[in-house]
């Protein structure tokens, strides 16, 4: 589980640290949700992350899973399937999100050296 530390989040993609040299996984992100007294699992997006690091030839990797949706809780579910290889040891996960830009206009022209002060409550 992922706490994104606040709700309705547009989360454009998560990123994944580790050592491993040579592995593939399918990986799925979800968010729980209550239907008709049950609670269940969404999966917002599937990807496979994968790294190949064999000496003497160049690395080739993918360890960022796209995602681009609104997630209307504060918690993702990141749901690594390892089959039948080891549990990926995994040292971080990022989340990315995308910047919210608040714009107005102003009633009035704003004056030279004039920085007007906006409070958000």
């Amino acid at each position: 589980m992922l706490d994104l530390g606040a709700a309705q989040l547009t989360v454009a993609e998560l990123k994944f640290e580790t050592d491993e040299p040579l592995f593939t996984r399918t990986d799925a992100v979800a968010i729980r949700q209550v239907e008709e007294n049950t609670v269940t699992e969404r999966v917002l997006q599937r990807s496979t992350i994968f790294r190949v690091a064999l000496e003497g030839f160049p690395v080739a990797e993918n360890l960022t899973l796209p995602l681009d949706v609104r997630v209307p809780g504060r918690e993702l579910l990141v749901l690594i399937e390892n089959g039948d290889s080891p549990s990926l040891r995994l040292k971080a996960v990022y989340a990315s999100r995308r910047p919210v830009y608040a714009i107005f206009f102003a009633p009035s022209p704003v004056r030279t050296g004039f920085i007007p002060v906006i409070r958000v409550r």
